[in-house]
């Protein structure tokens, strides 16, 4: 009975070092453009409010949550990066310094132009 609890337990606790992730498609707009100067494959993960975007292109954005500010991150760079809405249930929109990337959870997802 005491292995079946301990491994009950260290079943929670590594439950709790994974991240959630997911396949993603990236769309990558250079500053205020309208049309994206990039799609690309990408993996999002997120682990107690820590989010990792790991672009196809090698590119990797390494996000931490500021502290008291909902929806604000800083970057690998120290740089700060804004969370927008404005995809609803697709995705998310976040707002770098030089660009923004829109990550869409259904990378088979296109909108129609």
């Amino acid at each position: 009975m005491k292995h079946l609890k301990f491994i009950l337990l260290m079943s929670l606790i590594t439950t709790n070092v994974y991240a959630d992730s997911t396949k993603a498609r990236c769309d990558v707009y250079v500053n205020d453009e309208v049309k994206p100067h990039k799609v690309i494959a990408c993996n999002f993960s997120q682990r107690q409010g820590y989010i990792t975007i790991n672009r196809d292109d090698g590119i990797v954005h390494d996000l931490s949550p500021v502290e008291n500010a909902i929806g604000t991150f800083k970057d690998q760079n120290n740089e700060m990066v804004y969370r927008q809405s404005g995809l609803g249930t697709h995705g998310l929109i976040f707002r770098f310094p030089q660009q923004r990337v829109f990550v869409y959870w259904d990378s088979n997802f296109f909108d129609e132009e």
